[in-house]
């Protein structure tokens, strides 16, 4: 075992718990899951999609940092 490992397993760790909060955070703001909700207020419709829009941005700027987009 060499002195790297421990330091990849966590950033794995941290790489993991990122996207399963990001899953989360896009599936309960997804515009499209919120109308299923029956809620037709256009003001919430508007900010879920506004909330949407600023997770997938976060999530594109943290997949630029580790090279993958």
């Amino acid at each position: 075992m060499n002195n790297n490992e421990p330091k990849l397993v966590e950033k794995e760790k941290i790489i993991a718990e990122i996207k399963k909060v990001y899953r989360n955070l896009a599936r309960k703001n997804h515009p499209d899951i919120v109308r299923a909700k029956g809620i037709t207020d256009k003001s919430l419709i508007q900010k879920a999609k506004e909330n949407f829009q600023r997770i997938n941005d976060a999530y594109e700027q943290i997949l630029k940092i580790r090279g993958e987009k």
